[in-house]
């Protein structure tokens, strides 16, 4: 496995740990703001931005997030999985397409 994979599953997996065990002990908005932007999300946002148009480990990262939290949730098992899926196909095919977005460095 490369270096980078692996860095990125390790970092999902403690941010959804501090998320799950620590994090929901908070009443921040009523508690619901922790439940929908979590620290995975961000995460793979983040990722998913900086990340070259053709590479492919924002899917990973979506789906390996989702899975962790879909572990620790009350929903359904797999709404986490697509909802990061659908984020990073927002972020790959439609906002990087048809959005230029200024590069200052």
């Amino acid at each position: 496995m490369k270096k980078s994979l692996i860095t990125i599953l390790l970092v999902l997996f403690v941010l959804v740990l501090v998320q799950a065990s620590f994090l929901n002990h908070f009443v921040i908005f009523g508690n619901v703001w922790l439940q929908i932007g979590n620290l995975a999300a961000v995460f793979v946002l983040v990722y998913a931005m900086f990340e070259h148009a053709k590479g492919r480990l924002s899917w990973v990262a979506a789906v390996w997030g989702g899975m962790l939290l879909d572990l620790y949730s009350n929903m359904y098992f797999g709404v986490w999985i697509l909802s990061f899926l659908a984020l990073v196909f927002m972020i790959k095919f439609i906002l990087k397409r048809y959005v230029s977005i200024p590069s200052y460095w």
